[in-house]
């Protein structure tokens, strides 16, 4: 893909925070828009930003339902015709000790942050190959380079789209389809604000640090199209996410045992024992 003049461009999660900033770019770049979000008025915001004389079709869609994944795909191909990039960005964040999480929290979490991208990928990919030039992006997290205390549930799914966009890059090497993953640390979005924590002070903590030092969204989307115009498969952003894929490559058991204690020294009331490794 060389650039995104006339192109369309399906986003999930596009009512808000990265999923709003791709479409806001796009938009300036010369792409027509197809968006989806649980949330009706964050589409209509969305929409409100975005340029009157570009092609925009906005969908209330529950990713996790595949019914109503392909019934919006039908509803863009009657649009919009051709798909030309799939923006699998749709998430939702979660935190503290998996011994704390309830069964419906872990369906969900899965559902939402790994499911949903296998989904939009399966149904959209005849599309993409259709149109002679197309590219999907997934986006992951830094804690796919290492499961991070607190974090197991959001881990393992982030650690499956790695997994998951390894694989199917490999699929679809030598074909007209690229694919790009994004590997940020820290974004400042809302997604904090609306995670799934079994704490709420460790929730108003996170909140605040990303507050303070997370990347904006609109820079974090920048790099990542940087990354699809270049046919790049990979893509680190943040200092904190270049930090741990470096530590966990180079000293991978020490940096898992630093991180362990760590943790551990802040949860001295924690129900797990220490363990050595």
């Amino acid at each position: 893909m060389d650039n995104f003049q006339g192109i369309t461009a399906v986003i999930t999660g596009a009512g808000s925070g990265i999923g709003r900033a791709f479409a806001i770019e796009l938009a300036k770049r010369g792409a027509n828009l197809a968006l989806s979000d649980i949330s009706q008025s964050g589409l209509d915001e969305t929409k409100q930003q975005l340029p009157r004389n570009v092609l925009t079709s906005t969908t209330v869609v529950d990713v996790i339902s595949s019914d109503q994944m392909n019934q919006w795909a039908e509803s863009i191909r009657q649009q919009h015709g051709q798909i030309n990039l799939l923006i699998n960005n749709a998430g939702i964040a979660a935190g503290g000790e998996f011994i704390n999480h309830g069964l419906t929290d872990i369906e969900a979490i899965v559902n939402i942050n790994f499911r949903a991208v296998a989904i939009g990928s399966r149904l959209f990919l005849p599309d993409l190959i259709a149109s002679g030039n197309g590219h999907i992006v997934n986006i992951s997290s830094m804690v796919a380079y290492m499961g991070l205390p607190g974090n197991a549930m959001y881990a393992a799914t982030k650690f499956a789209i790695r997994g998951f966009s390894e694989a199917l890059a490999a699929e679809l090497n030598g074909s007209n389809v690229g694919l790009t993953v994004a590997f940020p640390g820290a974004i400042k979005t809302n997604i904090m604000r609306s995670a799934k924590f079994t704490s709420d002070e460790d929730k108003q903590k996170l909140v605040q640090l990303m507050d303070r030092f997370a990347m904006n969204p609109e820079r974090a989307v920048n790099k990542i199209l940087s990354a699809v115009l270049a046919g790049r498969r990979t893509i680190t952003m943040g200092a904190e996410s270049r930090l741990l894929w470096l530590a966990t490559r180079i000293a991978p058991r020490i940096t898992w045992r630093l991180v362990a204690a760590a943790y551990y020294r802040t949860r001295n009331n924690s129900p797990y024992r220490p363990d050595s490794g």
